[in-house]
């Protein structure tokens, strides 16, 4: 009861406290924005000042001026006084940094005192840039009545119209702006664009056309032009309008479809015999700069590289290996980095390209051989970042971050005296960046500003919050740079690992349409189509045995969940027997598996596997099966493994060990090649002898395009089929296998759904007929057997 009699005390309390604590903040508050801005108006460039604004406002540095002095116009921060001059330019410094409704609030203060019509018609534009179309076009009509002569709030309309999607009404909007003034220029651009993105093509030309002396006619028409396909008519206007609009991504398409038009007929042309004379080199010189052009990076390396003269330049060498780099080449990139360090105006900066090239080609020796070379011309920081990343490719993290670490304080010291401390600054962050070192990342970053301040910075914090997992954030950084394609690609990375799958399909394909050949974005795209945390694999086979026994069909059904480092595989295999032949054994068998993957580095993933093996028939046996698998990728191309498996069956049991090598030649081919070495022993074994068997197999595999997949692989020597720890299946252990083949193709129908269909014969030497022959003295059977086994299936990704 006393806590009760308390509680009107307490509350009494907390409401005085605050009462006198509200009042002494907003004192302090606004006492500290005066003496801020009066250190502005004494220092505009005083830092601190423009910085505790910032934070006041929650404005960008950059906004804070155009803030102050809008306030000071209108006279106080609500905008209560001043004449309409001053008003509307308040109102239009606020506009300038977003602040729409501060905008309106002075207009409302000039339209309270008196009746104006300017005023009535910026309110309009307020609503309007803030999407708020309703409140817009209730104000354009208000200042179409009070100024019917003015054509300002005529345009207002059209534009409001526009947005709403109300064509018809914007259309007869043009046709009375153009009634009053015919050669208005602004209602012929929008009547065009109306037209245009009504598909009347031949209407947005007749008006574009009437405003082709101005740039966004000229842009107007020659895209319309390209729509109708008159590629001739439309290239001079696409062109001139690129030199001002060099971002726009219809112009780009554009002029890439145009590009794409003459690179056809080029290849034609040069495809001729007098196509390869020497009077042909100027179409071949135009046809690589059109593969550069239009982001054909590989076609556009390999042929300015057969063009090359005997002695090149350096920045015809340049070129060769800037357009390799571009192309996904880098080791290319980097022989010819080196052929053209030698007539560099800048060594060093070209030795230091090759070294990079090569770093990320996985060409660890060279670019080591090519750092070690110059650090004895001169040590340097620069040299400091690459062996940093040298160390981390091999896998030496600790090494590279402790390198990292030091070269932060370096690079952070060095800003002190550098005339140009911004980019060393810039550097410091990324090597505290590569150092995992994110806190001191994050004060380094203070120290060059905050988020907005340049896209330099902005790349960093982008990185750091992508690093600590703040994909959110990442994402409202790298947003914020629609026009670069670097930071597009790093914005759907941000999304896809935010799981947000639709967002970053979207960013990828923005960066594409900017670059059509852009590797990370490439990369990217193919991740979020093809990459699912969730797997679900539906098999069906059919084993023939061409009369030795009885054909088998089994079902197989795999449930893969995969989460940054960890996979996770699940299965089930039933085998039965469709048309038992009275007498015979019935395989009815269930094998029920679980698989973990965990990728330790880069470089370094791991396996074990273990499978569980049940039937219902007492003639045969059941099993548990253990084993383990190792993965190392020396480099971006080669991978090697290796696996032990261990089986248990009742009546005999297995020791399994493979080899396995794989190469990829391209993006297109890649090759294996495996060995296999087991021996099992056993009652099922003839008298029960230890058997053993090496077999080797090769693989090829072809990409055709992303969607579509085939391979082949061809088994020789003698093999005892224990385990396949892919396929999560378990064989025999009796009978000895031997040559085999198979053909594999996959398709995927969408990025959710894949089918799969395999084929192929397997000879295998039968034990049992062994043993009968043994047993009788006399070849009474022949132990050479084959099974022929049909595949298909669907894999759903979600």
């Amino acid at each position: 009861m006393s806590c009760l009699r308390g509680g009107p005390r307490v509350v009494a309390a907390v409401v005085l406290a605050v009462c006198l604590w509200l009042p002494a903040m907003v004192v302090a508050w606004g006492g500290t924005e005066r003496q801020w801005i009066a250190r502005l108006e004494a220092n505009p460039a005083d830092r601190p000042a423009l910085e505790g604004l910032a934070r006041l406002y929650g404005l960008p540095v950059a906004a804070v001026p155009a803030r102050v002095k809008a306030d000071r116009l209108a006279g106080s921060p609500r905008g209560k006084t001043g004449s309409e001059n001053v008003v509307l330019t308040a109102a239009g410094l606020y506009e300038s940094i977003g602040q729409y409704a501060e905008a309106r609030e002075v207009l409302g203060g000039l339209l309270a005192r008196q009746d104006s019509w300017r005023a009535t018609l910026q309110m309009g534009w307020e609503y309007y840039l803030e999407n708020r179309l309703s409140e817009a076009l209730r104000w354009y009509d208000q200042a179409v009545a009070k100024g019917p002569e003015q054509l300002d709030g005529y345009h207002g309309l059209m534009l409001t119209l526009m947005a709403m999607g109300r064509r018809s009404e914007a259309v007869a909007m043009g046709g009375e702006i153009l009634r009053r003034d015919p050669q208005n220029l602004y209602a012929r651009l929008r009547l065009g664009q109306l037209a245009y993105e009504a598909k009347d093509y031949p209407l947005a030309i007749r008006h574009y056309g009437q405003v082709a002396g101005q740039v966004d006619g000229r842009l107007g028409l020659g895209l319309a032009l390209h729509k109708m396909r008159r590629f001739a008519e439309a290239r001079p206007h696409l062109l001139a309008a690129y030199a001002v609009y060099p971002a726009n991504p219809d112009l780009l398409a554009a002029l890439r479809d145009l590009n794409e038009e003459e690179i056809g007929q080029l290849e034609r042309d040069l495809s001729t015999p007098s196509g390869r004379t020497p009077s042909g080199d100027a179409a071949r010189q135009r046809l690589a700069t059109l593969y550069e052009l239009n982001g054909h990076h590989q076609r556009a390396a390999d042929w300015v590289r057969a063009l090359l003269p005997p002695k090149p330049t350096f920045d015809q060498l340049l070129r060769v290996a800037d357009l390799y780099g571009k192309a996904g080449q880098p080791a290319e990139a980097g022989r010819f980095y080196e052929l053209a360090a030698a007539r560099s105006p800048a060594p060093r900066v070209t030795w230091l390209a090759a070294v990079d090239s090569y770093l990320a080609s996985k060409h660890l020796g060279r670019a080591e051989l090519l750092l070690s070379w110059l650090v004895r011309q001169a040590p340097g920081a620069d040299l400091d970042q690459r062996y940093a990343a040298l160390l981390a490719a091999r896998g030496d993290a600790d090494t590279s971050r402790l390198v990292n670490r030091s070269l932060s304080r370096q690079l952070e010291s060095r800003a002190e005296v550098d005339p140009r401390p911004v980019d060393s600054l810039l550097q410091a962050v990324d090597a505290s960046l590569n150092a995992r070192e994110f806190e001191e990342a994050r004060r380094q970053l203070a120290r060059l500003g905050p988020v907005g301040t340049s896209a330099a910075i902005d790349a960093r914090y982008g990185r750091l919050f992508y690093e600590t997992g703040a994909y959110d954030q990442a994402v409202k950084v790298f947003e914020r740079y629609e026009a670069d394609p670097d930071m597009q690609v790093s914005c759907g990375w941000a999304w896809a690992k935010g799981r947000h799958r639709e967002e970053a399909r979207r960013a990828f394909r923005a960066a594409l349409r900017k670059v059509p050949n852009h590797a990370g974005a490439l990369a990217g795209l193919y991740e979020v189509e093809n990459v699912w945390p969730w797997d679900a694999f539906l098999i069906l086979t059919s084993l023939d045995y061409h009369g030795y026994q009885d054909n088998r069909l089994l079902t197989t059904e795999i449930l893969k969940y995969t989460r940054d480092r960890w996979a996770t595989t699940v299965s089930h295999t039933r085998t039965d027997v469709p048309n038992l032949t009275p007498g015979a054994a019935d395989f009815n068998e269930d094998l029920a598996g679980v698989k973990f993957q965990y990728r330790f580095r880069p470089k370094v993933s791991g396996q074990l596997h273990l499978l569980h093996f049940e039937n219902d028939d007492p003639t045969t046996d059941s099993s548990n099966v253990v084993g383990a698998r190792f993965w190392y990728f020396p480099t971006a191309s080669w991978t090697v493994d290796a696996e032990f498996d261990r089986s248990r069956y009742t009546n005999a049991w297995a020791n399994q060990i493979s080899l396995h090598a794989g190469y990829r030649f391209n993006h297109r081919w890649h090759g294996d090649l495996t060995a296999l070495f087991s021996s099992a022993a056993g009652p099922w074994r003839w008298k029960g002898a230890r058997t053993t068997g090496a077999a080797a197999k090769a693989a090829v595999g072809y990409s055709p395009h992303q969607r579509w997949y085939i391979g082949a692989s061809a088994w020789g020597g003698n093999r005892l089929l224990a385990v396949d720890s892919d396929g999560m299946y378990a064989y025999n252990v009796v009978d000895l296998y031997q040559g085999s083949w198979s053909l594999l193709t996959t398709y995927r129908f969408e990025t959710w759904l894949k089918g799969y269909l395999n084929f192929g014969q397997t000879a295998f030497r039968s034990n049992k007929q062994a043993a009968a022959n043994a047993a009788a003295g006399a070849a009474l059977f022949d132990p050479g057997q084959q099974v022929d086994g049909l595949s298909g299936g669907l894999d759903f990704s979600f």
